[in-house]
């Protein structure tokens, strides 16, 4: 999202607001999928929703690392915006459930808290990162230049996207039932005694 509304504003030429319609199709994936993909995590694993999620985000970016240019339509990026959207928006609910599913329930809120800073703190190493490819190959002084650096930082998004999918593949499956406790024995043992 960091180098998206500058694409569309640098190498595109609309404005701000023009920017912020074309990411719509983007985050409004968040209000659909997200909730749909947070109750099908209980029920089919936390792991199929996250790497495939991530599989999603790379092939979604990776169609936006193929075809943006300068010229580049809206509708041809749109799908890219779409699958990204779907793939991201299915993965971190399901991450979530998977850590705070993953503790005792006193431990929930530090799972939790942990979970939001480490996964804030990828956000900014991998807008760092992209943003050091995208100095290294290009910059804001011409549409064509900042297409060069964009495409290069997006494709150092889709490469922590595809081994974020990686990683996400060691996540356990589905936990067995636990097995039914036996009854507490009321008062005698099992040979009937007191």
């Amino acid at each position: 999202m960091f180098f998206l509304p500058q694409y569309f504003q640098t190498a595109q030429g609309f404005g701000p607001f023009e920017a912020g319609l074309r990411l719509m199709p983007w985050t409004a994936t968040l209000m659909i999928c997200a909730p749909i993909a947070g109750k099908l995590a209980d029920k089919y694993s936390a792991r199929t929703f996250v790497a495939a999620g991530l599989l999603l985000q790379t092939i979604g970016m990776g169609w936006i690392v193929l075809v943006a240019g300068p010229g580049t339509s809206y509708a041809t990026l749109l799908p890219g915006l779409i699958v990204s959207g779907v793939g991201i928006t299915s993965a971190m609910p399901a991450a979530q459930r998977s850590v705070v599913g993953a503790v005792r329930p006193p431990e929930i809120g530090q799972a939790s808290g942990a979970f939001m800073m480490l996964r804030i703190f990828g956000g900014v190493f991998g807008v760092a990162v992209a943003v050091a490819v995208f100095t290294g190959a290009g910059s804001h002084v011409s549409p064509e230049e900042f297409g060069g650096g964009f495409t290069a930082a997006m494709g150092t998004v889709v490469a922590f996207a595809f081994t974020g999918m990686l990683v996400a593949l060691g996540i356990p499956g589905r936990r067995p039932a636990e097995a039914p406790r036996a009854p507490a024995l009321s008062g005698t043992d099992r040979g009937g005694n007191r």
